[in-house]
């Protein structure tokens, strides 16, 4: 009777094949009978060792990936069982100066295994760096990373809500709230934004943003737009195509707030008509079907499918008084929903501006037109109505139909970066000592996955197939997710800061305090009477510095005749100040 050779199972092809590449060879793909339940791993794995060829620790990467969830795969390369490295491990393979801003700031590094070799994500997003060069171009003083933050604004304004991720029992929208963080003058907050602004605006798109002030009822309004605004009919045909995007995409906006600082200290204040915007930006955010606030709403208007991309830009002295270590700020989901940009206090760039006008290129412009145009628009239909006179909201009946929303896919890889991504955030947050960084810790991998998304959206080259987040997308995206969270860092350790810079504010407070039981100063007094680190300090920093005390209700402000004198009062057993009344026109957003 003749033998014949026993041939190897499933497991055992399967784990020669992973072992020839993880040594960076290139092994054939086994027949798909020989590997049995293997075969779409095995796939998957061959396609990635084609894509990489050039790049094995890429491929490796993902092998580590993978084992996280497969045991064979563990045993078969001699992988930890543990998914993640211990706290001490190796910090992730950043720049130098990136290293260097992660010991100066406190972060605690990723494990080594999570970092990707710069290859797997250069050139991922050629969009977002044509919009950093031209970014660079028409600011070019501006903090380096606050090219990329407006940027993501620009893109998540022009996106509205119109992609998302399926992720189990909820979708992933991409709508993100940023903030630009720097001092006064040195980095060039408010120009960077402008230049994110005039992109929109060339491209056809700045319908897309709110006014720059606004009130709650006013935005809400704004975000509901059931009628037709009065004049429609006298309005030129541009102006008429422009509203008319607007009727159809109501809901989904875009807005910048140049005083974000100052914005939070009043809608902080519970007397002030700014109060309802906590509320309303943690509502908004999250994206939900619709929206209905009975009492600010008149006859209970809804939203549908409201999303509001927000980009602020804010001085760290203008939160400080609000978000010290410990603050509420930090614990009630509200900072934890923002990403920051925060620029080094001691620093400064210094470029010089070439002669004439920083234009966007033509090709970034026509980028965004095609992904909007893409996207796709609600259908909108004004019927006139009988009776109606003039273009007021009785001229015209409105019907608009449904927001177009396009499910995108992830790759299991893309999948099991996120996954890790998020598993290590969780194993640093246990052994952090730092409990008001909490809540971002945990929006972090969601926040990269809104990154990833964009990018896969944005660049998606077949558009007959759903746009697909894969590896590369999701490498670029926790690059800059960890740039934000080294961000993060950086902004709660100035919010502590005890700088005299930082602290001038305290300082004036402890100065006024003293001062016998209801006497109040000018300026000029206190640049002659005060300790001499407040001396030292120009009038106008003064002048910022009382500002801000008098809507943190600690300082109460007198007229007699053209004088303006200061007094401390404290904050009532309520916690609000003394000068609510007059708080909405003391921000200046009214």
């Amino acid at each position: 009777m003749s033998h014949h050779p026993e041939l190897p199972s499933a497991d055992q092809v399967m784990q020669r094949f992973v072992q020839q590449l993880w040594e960076g060879r290139h092994p054939a793909l086994p027949p798909a009978d020989q590997l049995g339940s293997w075969q779409p791993l095995a796939s998957l794995l061959a396609e990635q060792a084609v894509r990489f060829r050039q790049h094995p620790t890429v491929l490796q990467t993902t092998l580590r990936a993978l084992a996280v969830r497969e045991p064979a795969l563990q045993r078969w390369l001699g992988l930890s069982a543990a998914p993640l490295s211990e706290p001490g491990a190796a910090p992730s393979s950043l720049a130098p100066e990136a290293e260097e801003a992660e010991e100066e700031e406190g972060m605690p590094p990723l494990p080594e295994d999570l970092s990707f070799p710069p290859e797997v994500s250069a050139g991922v997003w050629p969009t977002l760096d044509a919009y950093v060069a031209y970014s660079r171009q028409a600011s070019p003083e501006a903090y380096e990373d606050f090219h990329v933050l407006v940027g993501l604004w620009v893109f998540s304004t022009v996106a509205a809500r119109r992609i998302y991720l399926p992720l189990q029992h909820k979708r992933v929208y991409p709508t993100l709230l940023l903030v630009l963080v720097a001092r006064p003058s040195l980095f060039a907050k408010t120009t960077t934004a402008q230049a994110g602004r005039a992109l929109l605006q060339a491209a056809g798109l700045d319908w897309l943003l709110l006014p720059d002030r606004i009130t709650p009822q006013k935005l809400l309004s704004d975000l509901a737009l059931t009628t037709v605004p009065p004049g429609y009919d006298e309005l030129p045909p541009e102006q008429q195509a422009r509203l008319q995007h607007r009727l159809a995409m109501p809901g989904q906006r875009g807005w910048y707030l140049d005083e974000f600082g100052k914005f939070v200290r009043a809608a902080l204040q519970p007397r002030s008509t700014m109060a309802d915007f906590i509320e309303l930006l943690l509502v908004l955010e999250s994206c939900p079907p619709y929206f209905e606030h009975a009492t600010l709403l008149r006859g209970g208007e809804v939203i549908e499918r409201p999303s509001l991309a927000v980009l602020g830009s804010m001085t760290p002295a203008s939160l400080r008084l609000v978000a010290q270590p410990g603050a509420e700020l930090w614990h009630d989901g509200f900072l934890a929903r923002f990403a920051f940009a925060v620029a080094p206090l001691r620093e400064v760039q210094q470029q010089t501006f070439t002669p004439g006008e920083a234009e966007p290129p033509r090709a970034l412009l026509e980028r965004l037109r095609s992904w909007h145009e893409r996207l796709g628009l609600p259908e909108l239909r004004l019927e006139p109505q009988e009776g109606g006179t003039g273009g007021g909201p009785n001229r015209y009946r409105l019907q608009r139909g449904p927001l177009p929303e396009r499910a995108c896919q992830i790759s299991q890889e893309a999948y099991v970066g996120y996954d890790r991504y998020r598993r290590a955030l969780r194993t640093l947050l246990a052994s952090s000592p730092l409990e008001d960084l909490d809540g971002a810790y945990g929006r972090l991998p969601e926040l990269a996955l809104k990154l990833a998304l964009l990018n896969a959206s944005l660049e998606q080259q077949d558009r007959r197939e759903p746009a697909r987040i894969e590896l590369a997308h999701w490498a670029k995206a926790q690059e800059l997710a960890e740039r934000f969270r080294l961000h993060l860092h950086r902004l709660h350790a100035q919010m502590r800061a005890t700088s005299s810079e930082e602290s001038i504010e305290d300082h004036l407070a402890r100065f006024l305090q003293r001062l016998p039981p209801g006497e109040a100063v000018t300026i000029r007094d206190i640049q002659r009477r005060a300790p001499a680190i407040l001396r030292q300090v120009p009038a106008a920093r003064l002048r910022e510095a009382l500002h801000l005390l008098l809507q943190a209700g600690e300082v109460e402000q007198l007229q007699s005749g053209s004088r303006l004198l200061y007094r401390f009062r404290g904050r009532s057993e309520e916690g609000t100040g003394p000068l609510t009344n007059s708080f909405q026109s003391l921000s200046g957003l009214t």
